[in-house]
């Protein structure tokens, strides 16, 4: 969590700094890319009492009693607009990597009884309020910085677009590069991936790396700096399973991406 005396404007999203990590409770390798089974079993198992740590396991614990949205979706959906938030000034060193906070997280449940928007709303609710202390005229994070419609990669890159252009074509771009993308049919999104000419799937795996992003089209080339882009996805069971197989199904980048129960 950003600490409450530290303003979260565009200025402080860019200087970064070091954290340190409370103790880790292993309990075991998460395998992302298995899917729920078909036969009505818990899936996956309930989180460890240790996931819920630190200011997350308290708004669990206060937001549970009066919801009936999942703890661990609750819990998924408050980290990754957290780390939206928090921007690339947190990091983790491992040698000579930042690990920044991103996170792509996937509330997976059934149409209308999953209770997926449920946790969705709870968490966008509360960094809301979050928001609101900044007091009118401050920057309202889940307004201006939170999209959906993924439909190609160069749509994305758009939204964080570096300066560009001169005189009558210039184009400012995006100063602040904090992006929470949230789709809640993560099925259309999934299904564009396994289109071959499309390249949503390669600009994905590179936004969570936390890569330079390009785009060379001919018309309008793009640029992005530093992206930090966190993802919250809806999906069936179904529309999950349906692109297990496709090219969508083994792509690199749902290998980063933690599917929760609703």
């Amino acid at each position: 969590m950003i600490p409450e005396t530290q303003s979260m404007s565009t200025a402080d999203a860019v200087q970064e700094q070091p954290v340190d990590t409370p103790e880790r409770h292993n309990s075991g390798p998460l395998q992302l890319l298995d899917l729920p089974p078909d036969n009505g079993d818990a899936w996956p198992p309930p989180m460890k009492p240790e996931a819920f740590y630190g200011p997350a396991g308290e708004f669990v614990a206060d937001v549970l009693p009066e919801t009936e949205a999942d703890e661990a979706a609750l819990l998924f959906h408050f980290l990754t607009i957290s780390a939206a938030m928090m921007g690339r000034a947190r990091y983790f060193q491992v040698s000579g990597t930042k690990h920044h906070a991103r996170l792509f997280s996937v509330c997976v449940g059934g149409t209308a009884s999953g209770r997926k928007g449920t946790a969705l709303d709870c968490a966008t609710h509360f960094f809301r309020l979050v928001d609101g202390a900044a007091g009118p005229g401050g920057h309202c994070f889940c307004q201006e910085n939170t999209v959906s419609g993924l439909v190609s990669g160069s749509g994305l890159i758009w939204q964080l677009r570096d300066e560009r252009g001169t005189g009558r074509d210039h184009d400012p771009g995006v100063v602040d590069k904090r992006l929470l993308v949230i789709e809640s049919e993560l099925g259309g999104v999934l299904r564009v991936c396994q289109r071959r000419e499309n390249d949503l799937s390669a600009v994905i795996r590179d936004s969570w790396d936390g890569k330079t992003l390009r785009t060379l089209a001919k018309q309008q080339p793009a640029t992005a700096t530093d992206p930090h882009v966190n993802i919250i996805g809806h999906v069936t069971r179904e529309e999950l399973r349906a692109t297990r197989d496709g090219d969508a199904g083994e792509a690199g980048w749902r290998r980063s991406w933690p599917f929760l129960p609703p």
